[in-house]
C-alpha cells in the first residue's frame, strides 16, 4: 500500500494483483473504495477476455455502484499493443452508462502512474477517449 495526498485528497492505493490467485482479495477491499484503476496489457488480445469477465464482476458489485474507474491500457509503447479504441470495442467499455469512466494510455513500467498521479494527472472519471 502506498499513501498520498494532492490537495485536500488523501490517496491510498494497493496493488492488487489481477492473477487469479489473488482476485478473490479484491471484495475485502470494495467497501472502502473510492476509485479503481484497472490495468489492461493492449498487448495481449487472448486474455481481454479474461479481463472483460473480471471487470463484469466488479460492475456488478454492490459496494461499487458508483464508483468511478479508471483503465490503463499499458504497453502502449508496443507495436502489437491494441488501440484505445480496440480496448474500449474489446471490453465493451460504451455500455458503462451508470458510472464515471476514462481510458488512458500508460506505459507502467517506464512511467508508473503514481507519481503522475501526485503531480496532479487526472484520475477522476470522464467520458470515453
Amino acid at each position: 500500500m502506498e499513501e498520498f495526498s494532492k490537495g485536500n485528497l488523501s490517496f491510498s492505493v494497493f496493488d492488487m494483483s489481477g492473477q487469479g490467485r489473488y482476485r478473490n482479495l479484491w471484495e475485502h477491499y470494495y467497501k472502502d473504495c473510492g476509485g479503481i484503476i484497472f490495468t489492461i496489457d493492449a498487448t495481449d488480445q487472448l486474455r481481454m477476455c479474461v479481463a472483460r469477465d473480471e471487470l463484469l464482476g466488479l460492475l456488478d458489485h454492490a459496494d461499487l455502484k458508483d464508483v468511478p474507474i479508471v483503465f490503463f491500457a499499458n504497453k502502449m509503447d508496443l507495436p502489437t499493443a491494441l488501440s484505445p479504441v480496440e480496448c474500449v470495442q474489446r471490453l465493451e467499455l460504451d455500455k458503462i452508462t451508470d458510472k464515471p469512466w476514462h481510458i488512458a494510455c500508460a506505459r507502467l513500467i517506464t512511467q508508473p502512474p503514481v507519481p503522475r498521479l501526485r503531480q496532479g494527472w487526472p484520475v477522476s472519471g470522464a467520458d470515453a477517449i
